[in-house]
């Protein structure tokens, strides 16, 4: 059963979440070169004790395909070092990568699009498909350049996007607490 005081407490969690990540979006977007380097860091660390976790696996297990799984654990854990070693130029070809995902499912989408013309909501799939294609586009034209700022400035507006709608959802639930309705859980 809900309490009087529950709805009030999501709402300001969720409030208050909406505008950190509003201000963290801010951030990449004010800096995108630190929140490319920061991605880089984070992401290296991460593949990096994944490596490693991959490589005491295939240690204490030494089942069946073992050469592999040490083969994979060390090509994590190398990866993982790349980021963290240089990881301006592990986002250059991140950006690289990227871009060329956005050229070819934006490619795929409008084709799509065109195929499936008659059906209702085909246009939005040809809007998603030419602003992808564009934005591949776009990042592909400036690389290597566009790889100092594209991850920071994705990922700030991902932030900016995400806070603004926690936001908008926490101030759109006015419902007075005392007039919340009890419902069973079951």
């Amino acid at each position: 059963m809900r309490t009087k005081g529950e709805r009030p407490r999501v709402r300001a969690w969720t409030l208050g979440t909406g505008i950190l990540l509003v201000v963290i979006g801010f951030c990449f977007l004010l800096l995108p070169l630190l929140g490319t380097l920061v991605a880089g860091i984070v992401a290296g660390a991460l593949l990096l004790a994944g490596g490693i976790a991959q490589l005491a696996d295939a240690v204490t297990e030494r089942g069946g395909g073992w050469g592999w799984s040490v083969a994979l654990g060390v090509f994590t854990a190398v990866a993982g070092l790349f980021l963290l070693f240089d990881p301006v130029a592990a986002m250059i070809g991140v950006t690289a990568l990227l871009a060329g995902y956005l050229i070819v499912s934006g490619s795929i989408r409008v084709v799509l699009a065109a195929a499936w013309s008659p059906v209702p909501g085909w246009g939005w799939m040809l809007f998603n498909g030419v602003v992808a294609l564009l934005l591949g586009l776009f990042v592909l034209s400036g690389w290597p350049r566009t790889g100092f700022w594209t991850i920071g400035v994705f990922l700030g507006v991902d932030a900016l996007l995400s806070g603004f709608s926690r936001v908008a959802r926490s101030l759109a639930a006015q419902e007075p607490a005392d007039r919340m309705i009890p419902t069973a859980r079951p």
